[in-house]
């Protein structure tokens, strides 16, 4: 049995070469929500902490990725170059924890 995770970047990839540029733009715009949405179990919305007022977007892939945590599977990130342009999906593999150095 396959990993959905895998399946997922699998997809999303295959979608990234058939056209770079319109995944590009579902990658990286942001759609604002509201306050119900926001506070979703699952949906992985962002604050935006510059605006004076609560104010939260979400990511074509914070939708998909809040699917995949719902049901229990890992997570997909984009991958990006130096310019910030998308160049493809991989599983996320978050950072390993560093020690403190010493005072």
């Amino acid at each position: 049995m396959s990993d959905p995770t895998d399946d997922a970047v699998d997809y999303l990839q295959s979608c990234f070469e058939a056209d770079p540029v319109a995944m590009h733009c579902l990658m990286v715009n942001r759609i604002p929500v509201n306050q119900a949405l926001a506070d979703h179990q699952h949906a992985l919305c962002e604050h935006v902490r510059v605006l004076p007022s609560a104010h939260y977007t979400i990511t074509a892939l914070g939708l998909l990725n809040g699917l995949l945590t719902h049901l229990g599977y890992g997570l997909v990130a984009g991958q990006f170059d130096d310019n910030n342009k998308l160049v493809g999906f991989q599983k996320y593999n978050p950072p390993e924890p560093q020690e403190a150095e010493p005072c």
